[in-house]
C-alpha cells in the first residue's frame, strides 16, 4: 500500500466490523432462546431489527428463530462466509481511504514529507489511482456478497457506499473543516461498524466507537498543533455536532419502533454486561490523561513536539480493539472475545514491522543532496 504503516491499522477496522457481526449473532441467538423458552416471541428481520409476533408457532412459520438455533447458540446464527466478507469490506474501505488520502495530499507531502511513496516517486500516480480504485472495487464486491449472506436486501452494500462517500468527503474537504471533520471521523467508524449489523442489536458498541474516535481525534489534533488551530469555538462546535450525532441515533431507534416511544434501557441492552466496556473506557481515560500530561510537558523541550499526539492517536486507535473484545466477551462468548483481543498485538506488531520496512526502503534509495548556501 501507499502508506504501509497506516494501513497496518486496518486490523482496528476489521475488529470493529467483526465484533458487530458477532454481537448480531449473539443477539439473534438470545432472541431464539427467549422464544423457545416462551419468555418472548420474536423474529429477526433481514435488516437485523426485531418484530414481536403472536406465538411461537408463528415465529417458525414466518421463518424466524427456532429451537435449533437456541440449542446451537450464536455459532448457529453466524455465517463463516459473512465473517470472511466482513473482513474483505473492512480491508477494502480502509485501503481506499488511505490511498485516496495519499493521492489528494501528494503536493502537500512533497513539501512536508518528501520521503513518502508518492512524492518520492517510489509509486507512480497512475499506480496509486489503480490501487485506490481496486480497493473500492474489493469493498463493493465484499459488501454485495455480505448482503447476500445476511439476506438484508443489500443494506450492507448501501451502507458501504455511504461510508466510501464519507471517506472521500473527509479526504477532499472534511479534514480542513476542523469540527465537522473531527465528528465525521467518528461517524465513519460508526457506520462502518454498522455494515454487518444495520439493526444496531447492541447500539452502545458503535456509539462508543463514534464518541471515542471523535474525542480522541480532537485531543490529538490539539496536541499535534495542526492547522487551522483548534480554538474554543471549534471545541464547542465539535461537542455540539457530536451530541447531535448521538441524538440522531436514538431518534432513528424511535423511528424504527414505529410507535414513537423511546426504547427502554432494557431493550437497549443497558445493564451489568456493559461493565466490561465501561472498565475499558476508564482504563484508557487514565492512560490518556498521563500521556497528555507528559506530552504537554514535552512542548518545552527539544525533539518532535508532535510525537506525543501521534503516540496517543496510535494507542487510541488500537484501543478500539479492546472495546470490541470487551463487548464480545460480555455479550457473546468469553473465548471469542479473547480471539478478537488477539487482533491487538497483531495490529501493534504490524505497525512496528511496517515502520521498519518503510525505513529499510528509504535507506535503500539514493540520497538527495541539497546544496547549502553560505
Amino acid at each position: 500500500m501507499l502508506q504501509l504503516t497506516r494501513f497496518a491499522l486496518v486490523f482496528t477496522a476489521i475488529s470493529n466490523a467483526t465484533a458487530s457481526l458477532l454481537l448480531r449473532a449473539g443477539h439473534e441467538a438470545e432472541l431464539a432462546t427467549r422464544a423457545v423458552k416462551g419468555e418472548e416471541t420474536a423474529r429477526v428481520l433481514a435488516d437485523g431489527t426485531v418484530e414481536v409476533v403472536g406465538s411461537l408457532e408463528l415465529v417458525g412459520a414466518m421463518g424466524g428463530v427456532s429451537g435449533e438455533a437456541e440449542a446451537l447458540g450464536w455459532a448457529s446464527v453466524l455465517s463463516a462466509r459473512a465473517l470472511i466478507w466482513t473482513v474483505v469490506v473492512s480491508g477494502g474501505l480502509y485501503g481506499f481511504g488511505m490511498s485516496l488520502n495519499d493521492i489528494i495530499d501528494r503536493r502537500r507531502d512533497a513539501q512536508l514529507a518528501a520521503d513518502r511513496p508518492l512524492p518520492s516517486g517510489r509509486i507512480g500516480l497512475w499506480t496509486a489511482h489503480l490501487i485506490c480504485g481496486l480497493m473500492l472495487v474489493i469493498a463493493a464486491v465484499g459488501a454485495w456478497r455480505l448482503s447476500v449472506h445476511l439476506g438484508d436486501d443489500h443494506v450492507a452494500l448501501v451502507l458501504a457506499g455511504v461510508v466510501a462517500m464519507l471517506i472521500a468527503g473527509y479526504d477532499l474537504a472534511g479534514k480542513y473543516l476542523v469540527a465537522f471533520g473531527l465528528v465525521l471521523l467518528g461517524v465513519i467508524r460508526f457506520l462502518h461498524a454498522s455494515i454487518p449489523a444495520p439493526g444496531l442489536p447492541m447500539v452502545w458498541h458503535p456509539l462508543l466507537l463514534l464518541n471515542h474516535v471523535t474525542v480522541l481525534s480532537a485531543i490529538c489534533y490539539a496536541m499535534e498543533r495542526k492547522r487551522p488551530v483548534l480554538t474554543r469555538r471549534h471545541v464547542l462546535m465539535t461537542a455540539g455536532i457530536l451530541v447531535l450525532a448521538n441524538a440522531s441515533v436514538f431518534a432513528w431507534l424511535v423511528f424504527k419502533r414505529g410507535d414513537g416511544a423511546l426504547p427502554s434501557l432494557a431493550e437497549l441492552g443497558f445493564g451489568e454486561r456493559l461493565f466490561g466496556p465501561a472498565v475499558a473506557v476508564a482504563v484508557f481515560a487514565v492512560i490518556a490523561a498521563v500521556m497528555i500530561r507528559r506530552g504537554t510537558l514535552s512542548y518545552v523541550g527539544a525533539g518532535d513536539q508532535r510525537s506525543p499526539g501521534r503516540a496517543l492517536m496510535l494507542l487510541g486507535l488500537l484501543w478500539l480493539i479492546v472495546y470490541d473484545a470487551a463487548f464480545v466477551m460480555t455479550h457473546v462468548d468469553v473465548w471469542v472475545g479473547l480471539a478478537v483481543a488477539g487482533l491487538l498485538p497483531t495490529a501493534w506488531l504490524s505497525v512496528k514491522l511496517m515502520r521498519g520496512f518503510s525505513r529499510m526502503i528509504e535507506l535503500s534509495e539514493r540520497p538527495n543532496y541539497i546544496r547549502g548556501e553560505a
